[in-house]
């Protein structure tokens, strides 16, 4: 595996744009809990002072006996008092302020030194205080060292920067992980695909268990390998359809050319130039078969799918050939249920059943009743060509559907041994099953796959 191409890998960008994310998440989610939890401690000790100053204010317009005020709120470790009577006069002095400060007030430990007279010996501490005048003139404030939620502070930034640490280890780690299992996959992928460009069609991409996107995609492109592999097979086959059966009738048309160039006879001449020409023609149909057989094969004749009326389209190819099948001493006879619809291409659909009929016609005996019958419902429908002919040899059955196979007692008849591989293209291009019964006579019948 190329270690750059993966720190420069879509997979790895965005499994670190990911843990990014999430570092990012946890910080602002760190320093959410880092407000509220001291901002909840400051409002509890700021309430708490703020009662005691309103009890000392209450105390003090009753009476300014400093002993009395130092009862009713007694001196505490980390608690610092500050009465002063209308007169100006100091009756409890644990912190000395500067000035009088009103209201609830956060100090820092600089803002302390400032606004204290004795406010060095602090530390480095701040103040939650609140100050108040009282309604005979006086003055209280009482403060409470924030130790505690400098502490709590000072905990919660260290297990801040400990848990965004670890965040930044995790994801980075996670992150790695899953951008190295799809670098792997993706270059797996890479891997089948070069072997199929270098002419290895049986690769196929791996599909995990996982089946999450990456197995869709491969998924589908398994699904398009198969498609290309059935193109060119079906362009190989026709190629060497080409190469083997299509010799001996070349040969048979420079026969006739050549012996039309040394016949000194012109009637005979003619002749012979007319049965190239019908050779010649014979070789256009064959090669116009085997290119629509590869076609039809090779897919993408799904865009010309319509629904349309089986029943009426039977009914009208059995009116059309029943007079020449009349006049060559057979039968045409049909039972077909009418209202059958089906979703297909129309024209090949057609082609089909003609290449059926055409078949019976020139493969059977005069005096053969041949039946068309077509019966079902909805997609569960099912069409029979029989016959009371002699039928297809069991030795031949299986191989009728291949190019150019004609059976031996065929062999005298005109065709080219392309009408069953033609019915047999059109058919499974539909998804449709089509078989050849064992009993006597022929018995075909066309269903669609269940």
């Amino acid at each position: 595996m190329d270690d750059v191409g993966f720190w420069r890998s879509g997979a790895f960008r965005t499994a670190m744009l990911s843990g990014a994310l999430f570092v990012g998440l946890t910080v602002v989610l760190l320093a959410l809990v880092y407000k509220v939890a001291t901002s909840t401690i400051e409002h509890q000790i700021s309430a708490s002072v703020e009662s005691r100053a309103r009890t000392l204010e209450q105390a003090l317009e009753e009476d300014d006996d400093e002993e009395e005020l130092s009862h009713i709120v007694p001196a505490q470790e980390e608690l610092f008092r500050y009465v002063e009577n209308a007169q100006g006069k100091a009756l409890i002095g644990d912190l000395v302020p500067r000035q009088h400060l009103m209201g609830a007030r956060v100090l820092s430990p600089d803002q302390v030194h400032r606004s204290f007279i004795d406010g060095e010996r602090l530390d480095d501490s701040g103040i939650i205080g609140f100050g108040m005048r009282g309604r005979n003139g006086g003055y209280v404030f009482v403060g409470q060292e924030d130790e505690h939620v400098s502490e709590l502070r000072e905990a919660l930034l260290l297990a801040g920067l400990a848990a965004t640490g670890f965040a930044i280890l995790l994801s980075f780690l996670l992150g790695w992980r899953i951008a190295l299992r799809n670098f792997r996959r993706i270059d797996r992928l890479n891997s089948v695909a070069a072997k199929v460009m270098g002419g290895d069609m049986a690769q196929r991409m791996p599909v995990s268990t996982a089946r999450d996107e990456i197995d869709l995609l491969s998924a589908q492109l398994n699904r398009m390998l198969d498609r290309l592999e059935s193109v060119m097979g079906a362009i190989r086959q026709v190629t060497n359809d080409i190469a083997h059966d299509m010799r001996t009738p070349l040969g048979r048309l420079q026969r006739k050319l050549e012996q039309a160039q040394d016949e000194s006879d012109p009637v005979a001449a003619n002749a012979l130039v007319d049965s190239a020409l019908d050779e010649s023609r014979t070789m256009l149909d064959m090669f116009g078969s085997m290119l629509r057989i590869a076609q039809i094969e090779g897919g993408g004749l799904q865009k010309h799918f319509t629904t349309f009326n089986l029943s009426s389209m039977l009914a009208d190819l059995v009116e059309t050939y029943r007079p020449a099948m009349t006049d060559g001493g057979r039968e045409l006879v049909s039972d077909l249920q009418p209202g059958i619809e089906i979703f297909g291409d129309r024209a090949l659909v057609q082609q089909m059943f003609s290449n059926l009929v055409d078949n019976a016609a020139v493969h059977t005996p005069r005096g053969t009743i041949i039946r068309v019958i077509l019966e079902g419902r909805g997609t569960d429908w099912i069409a029979r060509f029989t016959d009371n002919g002699p039928g297809i040899d069991p030795a031949h059955r299986p191989y009728i559907f291949d190019r150019f196979y004609r059976a031996d007692a065929s062999r005298t008849t005109r065709g080219s041994g392309l009408g069953l591989a033609l019915v047999k293209a059109v058919a499974e291009a539909h998804e449709w099953d089509i078989t050849i019964g064992s009993e006597a006579g022929l018995a075909l019948e066309i269903r669609p796959v269940t």
